[in-house]
């Protein structure tokens, strides 16, 4: 309804604007009408400024407490929190040998603390097996490393020689960090991890570690009953390159090691008779007679049979130099075949410190003995291997195993299941065939001269060759050899033993002393001694 103003005019009401006589019928005046039903109390208006002003009070109160009252104490505990990142340390993989026996393995250490040194230090400590025979092969590894303020300034358990130095990146995984929040006690706050650590592969070696530890233990003891000072033994598929046993004599405490102990660490040092030389890889000897299946090979004659058989020297002397009509190899042809046979160069087995040997030549001499010519009686002691000829065991197991395996030099291979790597050395399988058929004659000749009939037993069909060397300033030591291959009319395996620095003369060397770990491998391993029956 309009109404009039106080000056006269009439006011008009918001809904007369729009109404009209299609709308008026449903007006309804109440909806344009503001009004409070029921007012706002006094008493709630009070109780929200209230608690309003309560809420102000308590956050001025923490405020005063916390900027004022305690505020040195927690600038103080906030100088002294620390935010570190730390290192979650990687495991090293597992080594086992062929059989899945393990040989290294993580010893994983837990603390129950909470302090931050604790965590910070929780790395595996590396165990090994306790077989005599295998410290050498497996090798070492050292520890990371703190400094008194716990800096980590080695991060890594490295690997330092034999298996877990070769494979050390396969082995040793990756690091990975956490950032942990420690207060000024050094209790543990909270932490993240930031990266996890990656675990190292395990390795499965082609190694039979109960083969490998009878080898030793049989050897060295009849090396020191003997007097021999040391030695080395390496057998080998001749196949697929895979080795099957590779130990050392005498040997140090790897697991000493790797503990850092210092006394043993020492005692290993200063020994004189270099317990810390591998000498599977890294001995080298003078050769002597077991080169001459080498030089047999470039011949081939029937009569070469006896003449490897006995050990003829003047018969080798004649291939080497010639004599009368015989016109000989000659040194360069000598040394032609020693190369082809894989001498005078590291085979390419995985270790590192693999030595390359020595093959005499003019050049040699020249360089080593200030200009003296090179005589034909050089040539002679060459072609029996002697005169500064020097080869490691690994490399006379694998010229070995090619005359074995019909002209394939294979590379050592130390991991189960590898594939065979090898280079044909260039001599037909018939003049080689001459060759296996003498080293057997070694073996089984009823001959007085016969040099392998200790090898001669029923339960193993061996066909070998020995040599002798002479050493020492006046010829007052010896070294000697063996090496042969089995079963002799279909081989498999190939083996070569050297036993060192024994006094002149001594009877028993290194083919008798192969003769009772033959019989035992027989015994206990006929998948070795007798494959394929």
């Amino acid at each position: 309804m309009s109404k009039k103003s106080r000056f006269g005019k009439k006011e008009i009401n918001p809904d007369e604007i729009f109404l009209d006589s299609s709308n008026l019928p449903e007006l309804n005046e109440m909806q344009f009408e503001g009004r409070v039903t029921l007012p706002v109390s006094r008493r709630a208006l009070f109780s929200v400024g209230t608690i309003f002003i309560l809420f102000l009070l308590v956050f001025c109160f923490r405020a005063v407490q916390l900027q004022i009252v305690k505020g040195a104490s927690y600038a103080d505990i906030s100088r002294n929190n620390t935010l570190d990142t730390s290192i979650i340390f990687a495991t090293r993989g597992v080594i086992f040998d062929r059989t899945g026996k393990e040989l290294a393995w993580n010893d994983i250490q837990t603390d129950a603390s909470t302090s931050a040194a604790a965590t910070t230090s929780s790395f595996a400590l590396r165990r090994y097996i306790p077989l005599p025979g295998l410290s050498h092969l497996i090798g070492f590894v050292q520890y990371p490393k703190a400094d008194r303020s716990g800096y980590w300034w080695r991060e890594d358990s490295t690997g330092m020689s034999g298996v877990e130095l070769a494979f050390d990146p396969q082995l040793h995984g990756k690091n990975g960090s956490s950032m942990i929040e420690s207060d000024a006690r050094g209790n543990i706050e909270r932490e993240n991890i930031v990266a996890l650590a990656e675990p190292g592969s395990d390795l499965k070696l082609s190694i039979d570690a109960d083969v490998q530890s009878k080898l030793y233990r049989l050897l060295s003891v009849h090396a020191q009953e003997q007097g021999f000072q040391g030695g080395a033994a390496v057998i080998m598929d001749v196949e697929t390159g895979e080795v099957l046993a590779l130990t050392s004599f005498p040997e140090y405490d790897h697991a000493a090691f790797t503990n850092g102990t210092v006394a043993a660490v020492r005692a290993a040092s200063v020994d004189k008779r270099t317990p810390l030389l591998n000498r599977a890889i890294s001995g080298l000897y003078a050769p002597g007679s077991i080169v001459k299946p080498i030089f047999a090979a470039a011949h081939g004659l029937v009569d070469m049979r006896t003449a490897i058989a006995v050990s003829s020297d003047e018969y080798f002397y004649t291939i080497g130099g010639g004599y009368g009509g015989q016109v000989g190899l000659g040194i360069n042809r000598l040394d032609q075949y020693a190369r082809a046979f894989g001498l005078g160069k590291a085979t390419g087995i995985a270790f590192v410190g693999e030595e390359d040997g020595l093959i005499p030549t003019p050049q040699w001499k020249e360089a080593t003995f200030n200009g003296d010519p090179w005589r034909i009686g050089n040539t002679y002691h060459t072609a029996i291997g002697q005169y500064g000829f020097q080869i490691t065991p690994i490399q006379a197991v694998t010229f070995i195993a090619a005359i074995a395996n019909g002209g394939k030099l294979l590379v050592p291979q130390l991991l189960a299941s590898s594939t065979p790597q090898y280079r044909d050395i260039g001599i037909s399988d018939e003049n080689l065939a001459v060759v296996r058929e003498g080293m057997r004659l070694a073996v089984t000749s009823t001959r007085q001269d016969a040099t392998v009939k200790a090898l001669n037993i029923p339960v193993m069909h061996i066909a070998a060759k020995t040599g002798t060397a002479q050493v020492g300033a006046h010829n007052q030591w010896m070294n000697s050899w063996s090496v042969g291959f089995w079963p002799a009319e279909h081989p498999r395996y190939a083996y070569a033993v050297v036993l060192e620095r024994a006094p002149a003369g001594t009877a028993s060397g290194a083919a008798p002393g192969m003769q009772p770990f033959f019989y035992w491998l027989a015994a206990n391993h006929p998948e070795y001694a007798n494959p394929g029956e």
